[in-house]
């Protein structure tokens, strides 16, 4: 039935989908597969810019996200700036899947104001799962002693320590 929350979950389900399939048409080399791509990539981007509602908004970043397609990564950012936490964290998740070295600029930044510590924890995982620039180390070394939740203050020693030979971590890490 229409409307219904398994005919929306159901919805969102395929939603997530589409992105994947975006990337595997992507990776084709016959054009008739990356116009397929590209369609697929236009219609995330159209419905995504309506924002019509909370779980297929959340659902779309994640589609975006799978991608892979740096086109999204500023469609996406914009909504680490929205006021509802569910769509930062989604657009966290939705940008550690694009290969792109400006994530981590975005993300630290992200970290750096964040104010919902669940929404932080989540950036500091996702930071921590990719290689990440000394610029993006120091913010989080700068962070630390601010920082007032100790699951957050966890997991950002949890990610010095993964990045334990960069320039200054080892003494950060020694305090």
């Amino acid at each position: 039935k229409q409307g219904s929350p398994v005919a929306t979950q159901i919805g969102n389900t395929a939603i997530l989908s589409l992105g994947s399939i975006a990337k595997m048409y992507d990776s084709k080399i016959n054009n008739e597969d990356t116009d397929k791509a590209e369609k697929i990539k236009q219609l995330i981007k159209t419905d995504l810019a309506a924002y019509n509602n909370l779980s297929t908004t959340a659902a779309l970043l994640h589609a975006a996200g799978n991608t892979g397609s740096k086109e999204f990564i500023k469609p996406i950012s914009e909504f680490l700036q929205d006021s509802n936490p569910r769509l930062r964290s989604s657009a966290v998740a939705a940008l550690i899947n694009i290969k792109d070295s400006s994530i981590n600029d975005i993300l630290a930044d992200k970290a750096l104001t964040e104010n919902n510590s669940g929404v932080k924890s989540i950036i500091i995982d996702s930071l921590r799962k990719i290689d990440v620039s000394t610029d993006t180390i120091v913010k989080i070394i700068k962070e630390i002693p601010n920082e007032n939740n100790e699951i957050v203050r966890g997991q950002m020693y949890q990610f010095l320590l993964k990045n334990r030979n960069a320039p200054g971590v080892k003494e950060a890490l020694s305090l």
